[in-house]
């Protein structure tokens, strides 16, 4: 509170599919959210990573276009890693916090250098049923990428936006 702000965030991290653990955590918070508004704090929140998973086996992972998979950042897509989303959106509104957000990493970019992300077979899918053809991740790539609007960065757009409604 020395610092004159009237807005302290909790920062959670990465999504726990662990529900005991992800328990104790909210529990932290909750304790916490209880000093913050006793000294002072007129707004708290909670911040986690929007596609991160401590515990991600079994989820589908973030795919880039040259093959590269990442072993925790999960794909929106996938419907049991949505689950543990929801759950602690849930879990984490309980503490009492005004807020919860999560991170701003929706644009894929920054998961691994300049290449295409995310191109799991969850997104292929929906690329190819958009496009009516059988498309490469490599070959998605080079070809929306390329020059402007195209029906392929239309076709990756549009599984993207599912991905993120879905999410939502």
């Amino acid at each position: 509170k020395r610092l004159d702000s009237e807005r302290i965030v909790f920062c959670v991290g990465v999504m726990r599919r662990d529900a005991k653990k992800r328990a104790e955590i909210a529990e932290r918070v909750r304790l916490n959210v209880i000093d913050a508004k006793q000294d002072g704090f007129k707004e708290t929140a909670a911040w986690f990573w929007s596609f991160w998973c401590s515990e991600a086996e079994g989820f589908t992972t973030m795919t880039a276009s040259d093959g590269w998979t990442s072993p925790n950042i999960c794909c929106p897509l996938d419907p049991g890693f949505r689950q543990v989303a929801g759950d602690m959106v849930r879990d984490f509104a309980r503490t009492g916090v005004d807020m919860v957000l999560l991170d701003d990493d929706y644009r894929y970019g920054n998961l691994h250098d300049s290449e295409l992300v995310c191109t799991c077979a969850r997104h292929m899918a929906l690329v190819e049923a958009k496009l009516g053809e059988r498309i490469t991740p490599a070959e998605l790539k080079k070809k929306a990428m390329t020059g402007g609007r195209n029906r392929w960065r239309d076709a990756w757009m549009h599984a993207n936006g599912k991905a993120f409604r879905d999410y939502a």
